[in-house]
């Protein structure tokens, strides 16, 4: 540094500084300069007056593609595009050897063509960190002499540092942003914790006596004969309270985890009962049922109830997009490792649709009111517990498209792991 001096008469000399004070505030100037495409402008200013250049441009990317994040000097378009062009090949020469780059004589070197006129020399500097591909390309005007290679380290060393502070601060802002959404999913799950713990509630306070209704009104029915007016409506009270019983039970056995029995079973055998149960529907609906299922399936590994009650949601579903007369199929056949239900049917029906009603928290039916339907975290849990998974799509022949793909291989690992799973438990609970 230099010395304060001041004249006889009381005016203050220029401060002589030597040409290191310049650094610091050039690396402050680069710190506080707002991020985006001219954050490195500051650096290339200081490149031209430094190394008695005519133009600097700092460059980064990735796959070949560099982007000017600052330049100083490139006043006319024309000449803008065209050196920018000849930078881009300099920056990706030196981050490819990974070592400075001078070029004494652009208009008769081989490796880079078409250079810009009125450019006497060129140097290029790479960034000195593996993560940071590109650099910091100068070029000297007529007469000038190509440049400082010691200013041009400095100034890439400083380069890198402010790329990899900006760098961090975006990974860290990123990391900010995926904690707040993290935070707001867990708000949103302890609200559905909360809410299914009330439906629970109100489903224990309610089976009792709508078990208890369902009872009297069997009884009433049995005492009177069959061409009474009433047993009809009685009729329609005993299978309401018996599907309103079913909506409680699926509710609480969301909520008390009960956990699945898997055994070996025929996925046809399960298949064939739950058409069995919707036979009724699909001859009031005068729906034409198209049933393909699948010779010679392996057993898999599966609880037939869960499995119930899912293949029904997913026949129900299709049914309720079904007009009168329409049709549905059905179809399970062995895919490779894998087993595949297909549910389809015709009618009016937009792509992810049925999805969308699967996947409602909470939902017990469609939107004309399925009866039996498994909520979303009940579908999500029969699918974890057997592997699964449920895909939809729409063809102009079959609207609605359904198809649970089940996995052949590991089940009898998986359920030696549920035995010792349990088991444990049972060892820690004792």
């Amino acid at each position: 540094m230099g010395e304060d001096r001041q004249s006889v008469g009381g005016n203050p000399e220029p401060v002589n500084e030597s040409p290191d004070a310049e650094w610091p505030r050039l690396l402050c100037e680069m710190a506080t300069a707002a991020s985006g495409n001219e954050f490195l402008t500051p650096l290339a200013r200081h490149a031209v007056t430094s190394c008695d250049a005519a133009h600097a441009v700092a460059l980064a990317g990735r796959n070949g593609k560099f982007t000017s994040l600052g330049s100083w000097g490139l006043d006319s378009a024309t000449e803008r595009s065209t050196l920018l062009r000849y930078a881009r090949q300099l920056a990706a020469w030196v981050a490819t050897t990974g070592v400075p780059l001078a070029v004494d004589t652009p208009e008769s070197d081989p490796r880079f063509p078409d250079p810009p006129p009125g450019i006497a020399a060129a140097s290029a500097w790479p960034w000195p960190r593996e993560e940071l591909s590109g650099g910091l390309v100068v070029f000297a005007g007529p007469g000038r002499a190509p440049g400082a290679p010691d200013a041009l380290r400095a100034l890439a060393c400083l380069g890198a540092l402010v790329l990899h502070g900006e760098a961090a601060g975006r990974r860290a802002q990123e990391r900010d942003e995926r904690t707040r959404a993290l935070e707001k999913q867990l708000v949103a799950a302890e609200r559905l914790a909360a809410v299914g713990e009330l439906a629970a509630e109100m489903s224990r306070e309610i089976k009792a006596p709508l078990a208890g209704l369902g009872a009297l009104a069997a009884q009433a029915a049995e005492g009177l004969p069959e061409d009474d007016p009433r047993h009809p409506l009685l009729e329609v009270l005993i299978q309401e309270a018996a599907r309103l019983e079913r909506i409680l039970a699926g509710q609480l056995e969301l909520v008390e985890r009960v956990e699945p029995v898997l055994a070996p079973e025929d996925l046809n055998r399960v298949v064939g009962e739950c058409l069995m149960l919707v036979s009724e529907d699909l001859r009031k609906g005068r729906i034409r049922l198209t049933r393909r299922l699948g010779a010679g399936l392996p057993a898999l590994l599966l609880d037939a109830g869960f499995m119930r009650r899912l293949v029904l949601s997913m026949v129900r579903g299709g049914m309720e997009t079904c007009p009168r007369g329409g049709r549905v199929k059905v179809e399970t056949r062995r895919a490779g490792s894998r087993v595949e239900l297909t549910v389809a049917a015709d009618g009016a029906h937009a792509p992810g649709q049925a999805l969308e009603h699967l996947w409602r928290p909470f939902e017990v039916g469609g939107p004309a009111g399925t009866r039996g339907n498994v909520t979303a975290q009940g579908i999500q849990r029969i699918l974890r517990e057997h592997r699964g998974a449920l895909r939809a799509r729409s063809t102009p022949e079959w609207p609605f498209h359904i198809t649970l793909t089940l996995p052949i291989a590991g089940n009898r690992d998986r359920r030696r792991v549920g035995r010792e799973r349990r088991s444990g438990r049972e060892r820690r609970s004792a």
